[in-house]
């Protein structure tokens, strides 16, 4: 692909991004009414659905033949080498109770390869891009991680999971052997979590489970701002999905490279 497309690519996610977060914006603090998903702790609103409807006419509109993975109406197969994956809403249960950590987040994978991607946080106005090769932005201006920060004095990214049984007991048993190594833990289990680690204001991020939709936007705004980006167990992630299993859960580690074999090391013998 010509580097020429990309930058319309990132035109393009920049101009779709602000308009779903628009719309967002229109009705926050005043949606309280929600329906719970198969799963009891996801939770959808009308501007979930409202925002995924207008990311996918936007698409649809500008490119009819590619496929399209979205977080509330599924997998929209075309056999196109390239799949747009929509997070209308990443923080739902934020939104609708009035919390301000929620964020639309957007990623164009050729062959399954991450080429361009947005994050954008309408309440603050903080909009991140990436195009793969051509580095990250953040409201138009370059970003790289800069530094090189001891764990002990690092803030870090958790994502918390109410499964419950073994998955609790394994997110528990990380939490006890990682909060006296760093600075602190945050969590806001919204798009802030992918968004602030990538731009380098969280040295790390460890989240066990994760949709397609959760991590392909944050993996190349990561991985362009001079992240390690993997699984917890360190290796490469493979966001390839058929329509049969695009639902599967991914976990995710993203590390800045100086303090990913330490924290990998605890995540292995952790299991």
């Amino acid at each position: 692909m010509e580097d020429t497309d990309l930058k319309n690519y990132r035109v393009f996610l920049e101009q779709i991004l602000r308009e779903s977060g628009q719309l967002a914006m229109e009705q926050f603090g005043r949606v309280f009414e929600h329906k719970t998903k198969k799963d009891p702790h996801q939770v959808v609103t009308e501007v979930d659905l409202a925002s995924e409807a207008l990311l996918m006419d936007a698409i649809k509109k500008h490119f009819p033949d590619h496929a399209i993975i979205a977080e509330e109406s599924g997998y929209h197969e075309t056999g196109s080498p390239y799949t747009w994956i929509i997070d209308p809403i990443d923080g739902t249960s934020n939104y609708a109770n009035g919390l301000s950590w929620f964020g639309v987040m957007i990623a164009l994978l050729e062959d399954w390869q991450p080429i361009a991607s947005g994050i954008y946080l309408p309440v603050s106005d903080e909009m991140y891009t990436a195009v793969r090769g051509q580095g990250a932005l953040k409201n138009g201006q370059q970003i790289r991680i800069e530094g090189k920060k001891a764990l002990s004095e690092s803030l870090i990214c958790f994502g918390l999971h109410s499964g419950g049984g073994e998955q609790n007991t394994y997110q528990a048993h990380i939490l006890k052997q990682l909060a006296p190594l760093v600075l602190s833990i945050r969590c806001t289990n919204g798009a802030h979590d992918y968004a602030y680690t990538a731009e380098g204001k969280l040295a790390l991020m460890i989240n066990q489970v994760n949709k397609i939709w959760d991590i392909a936007p944050v993996s190349l705004i990561a991985k362009e701002t001079g992240y390690m980006v993997s699984d917890m167990e360190g290796k490469p992630l493979n966001l390839q999905v058929s329509k049969s299993e695009y639902m599967k859960d991914f976990s995710l580690f993203i590390a800045q490279p100086h303090l990913s074999d330490q924290v990998l090391k605890l995540l292995l013998e952790s299991k």
